[in-house]
């Protein structure tokens, strides 16, 4: 029998999420403590990342160098944010950094994107081998940065890095749903949105539906932390239905808990629209 208090709900919404090393892995801590809006500040620069209202797209945005809560404890590997954008089924992660105008601190933003792409390419190298990804780099900063571009070029021998330039709100959308291609070491955002659409179900869910909590009501999932990468549950509603997301066999798998129909139904429409219905395991 399926609880309807909604203790699980108001749980997920008033729950103090902090980074345990020792108890999470590192995208049960990214995914659990990190998710925020698609919106970014630090060194006097900001950015925000907006979608049409007819994208399918799925966005989210990770704060990886918070100095409170640090994400990872190196701070040479830690750049300000994280985004992973997934649509027609490729799962792209944009490396962001922001820096003011200076090109001594631009060229330590290059080091820590570099070092934080070894990183991630190892943890799902890892945790999930048959993922296919992109991933690269963006350094936010100023209009009148001085930038270091035989830095930048170097820096492209292992990670695609691009340096966007702007003088208001940076809107990176175009830079974060496709590989960036282009030569230029130099972009400066053009435009916004016409119609931004809010977040769908599966962005809310992952953004601010997660327990924090180091046990599951499946003692399949009871794994220790050296034999698991990921198993985070979600309250989906008021009703408490919840869905579990986890890897197996190296693949992202989604367990639906006491769901109706329609909650279901909402959550597979998302995962169509970005074409990865087919590359996630759903069960029961």
């Amino acid at each position: 029998m399926r609880n309807k208090s909604g203790k699980l709900y108001r749980l997920a919404q008033s729950q103090t999420r902090r980074v345990d090393q020792a108890r999470y892995s590192f995208w049960e801590n990214l995914l659990t403590c990190k998710s925020t809006t698609l919106v970014g500040k630090d060194m006097g620069t900001e950015f925000r990342i907006s979608r049409d209202e007819d994208d399918g797209d799925i966005s989210l945005l990770f704060r990886v160098d918070d100095r409170h809560d640090p994400l990872i404890v190196e701070e040479s590997k830690r750049p300000d944010y994280l985004c992973l954008n997934i649509r027609d089924g490729v799962w792209v992660f944009t490396i962001i950094d922001l820096k003011s105008d200076s090109a001594t601190e631009i060229k330590k933003g290059i080091k820590q994107i570099a070092q934080f792409r070894d990183f991630l390419v190892d943890r799902i190298g890892l945790d999930f081998p048959g993922c296919q990804c992109v991933i690269q780099g963006l350094i936010v900063c100023r209009e009148n940065a001085q930038i270091p571009a035989a830095e930048v070029r170097d820096a492209r021998k292992t990670v695609n890095i691009h340096v966007v330039q702007s003088s208001q709100r940076a809107e990176l959308m175009p830079y974060v749903r496709n590989a960036n291609t282009g030569a230029n070491v130099v972009v400066r955002p053009t435009s916004s949105p016409r119609r931004p659409r809010p977040d769908n179900n599966v962005e809310i869910l992952l953004r601010s539906r997660a327990l924090h909590e180091p046990k599951y009501p499946h003692s399949s999932r009871n794994l220790p932390l050296d034999r698991r990468a990921l198993c985070v549950r979600y309250v989906i509603n008021e009703r408490d239905e919840t869905i579990t997301l986890l890897d197996t066999a190296g693949r992202a798998c989604i367990e639906f808990h006491e769901c109706d129909d329609q909650s279901r139904a909402l959550i597979e429409h998302d995962l169509r629209n970005a074409g990865i219905h087919g590359s996630i395991v759903l069960r029961p």
